[in-house]
């Protein structure tokens, strides 16, 4: 089977669009993280969330919510 110009030019297109896309990860590593939650249930009182830090080495830092005044070290 022989591959034509417009098969070579699609499977090279291909593997560019693969390449560039793998190039768009963010990494996580750092020292100062911000993130928030959009209000997204109004059930009952009994809501969660949990968050998890890693590291590869050991660490500390300190988790706070200012408008709500909580903070845990």
């Amino acid at each position: 089977m022989r591959l034509t110009p417009r098969d070579l030019l699609t499977s090279l297109l291909i593997s560019l669009t693969a390449l560039t896309s793998a190039q768009e990860i963010i990494p996580t590593l750092g020292k100062e993280f911000w993130f928030g939650f959009m209000q997204n249930y109004a059930g009952g009182s009994n809501q969660h969330l949990y968050v998890y830090v890693s590291s590869e080495t050991g660490t500390f830092g300190t988790m706070s919510s200012p408008l709500t005044g909580w903070t845990q070290d």
